[in-house]
């Protein structure tokens, strides 16, 4: 197993964000360099992960499916006052 990274190596990322969609497929992605990826007040969509990202956030979202298929650099997918998720871990997911 690898050594954790530290905060400091990923506190400097540049981040990018998802706010207030609903009824829509997203594709997370971080074009290049590994992003820390937040997803705020998303209701009924499905969101596609297939890039490298620091770290993933949700937060109050509800009725969503998030599909993992690649790295998560930190190895965090947080979850904060979320309801109805569904994460589906695909073959080369890693969480």
């Amino acid at each position: 197993m690898a050594a954790p990274i530290p905060a400091a190596a990923i506190a400097g990322r540049p981040s990018l964000s998802f706010d207030n969609q609903e009824g829509k497929t997203l594709e997370l992605k971080s074009g290049g360099k590994p992003m820390m990826i937040y997803v705020s007040n998303c209701k009924n969509c499905e969101m596609m992960y297939n890039d490298k990202a620091a770290k993933l956030t949700f937060h109050n979202c509800a009725d969503i499916l998030v599909r993992v298929n690649s790295a998560i650099i930190c190895g965090t997918l947080e979850l904060i006052g979320c309801k109805n998720v569904k994460i589906d871990v695909q073959q080369q997911g890693k969480v």
